[in-house]
């Protein structure tokens, strides 16, 4: 079940946290894996097995070319993991600022936006696009706006590839994370009290369902945004609701 065998995958944002524990579980499950990531991470995929190639995917050009990378590699492309992103925190309404929102539209929402479209240029029918958006689209937290805003563009983003790609045989979904335990998270006491599990996500738990949404196993999902968030979309946990009762 979940095969990926004589697939092959691209995954960006792919050297650490939810990125790299899907490019771990993918080789795992039998895929061809182009890991990408800025900088110089050569070693680190090699230790998986995966081949790397750098890229800025806020540069649609570097885009396209990380997508021709797995076509030069393995003469096809199955499957696009728009992981890539950064979180940008503590800038009220109020204090908005324009690179802020500039600088997070460019990197998580627009490299989505190249990711679908040079993945599905290069793709055949049974193909899947997995992207990567944010409980935050949905629960806000205050003075992350602009990350939110773009995770939402992300959610809608996604259904209309899901709708437009549809007849090409290629399914477009998404994973809407909690606060996971990578170098992005925040990691504090709020986020453990928020979860009806106690606790926040490990990168492989994210990393396990995109991997159920990579594969033909999943043939019949498609345009859907699923929370990986522990329940705690489902509402108030019994401790967060003791602590504002003990304030009043």
């Amino acid at each position: 079940m979940f095969s990926l065998i004589g697939k092959v995958a691209v995954i960006t944002g792919g050297a650490g946290g939810i990125g790299f524990a899907t490019v771990q579980r993918f080789r795992a499950a039998g895929a061809h894996v182009i890991m990408s990531d800025l900088g110089d991470h050569e070693a680190r995929a090699e230790e998986v097995g995966a081949v790397y190639h750098a890229c800025d995917v806020s540069d649609e050009s570097q885009v396209g070319a990380l997508m021709q990378r797995a076509v030069d590699a393995f003469g096809q492309l199955d499957i696009a993991v728009n992981n890539a992103g950064i979180v940008i925190t503590g800038e009220s309404i109020l204090e908005a600022m324009a690179e802020t929102y500039q600088k997070q539209y460019d990197i998580n929402l627009m490299s989505q936006v190249y990711g679908m479209r040079e993945a599905a240029h290069r793709m055949k029918p049974g193909a899947s696009i997995i992207n990567t958006a944010s409980l935050s689209a949905n629960r806000v937290a205050a003075g992350a706006g602009a990350y939110a805003a773009m995770k939402a563009a992300t959610v809608s983003i996604t259904r209309s590839g899901a709708l437009e790609l549809g007849r090409k045989g290629i399914r477009v979904n998404a994973i809407s994370p909690s606060t996971t335990h990578t170098a992005m998270g925040w990691l504090n006491r709020l986020n453990t009290l928020a979860s009806p599990l106690g606790r926040i996500a490990q990168p492989e738990e994210m990393a396990a369902v995109i991997h159920f949404l990579a594969s033909d196993d999943a043939s019949w999902v498609n345009g859907q945004t699923i929370a990986v968030d522990g329940g705690q979309s489902a509402g108030i946990t019994p401790e967060i609701a003791q602590i504002v009762n003990a304030s009043e």
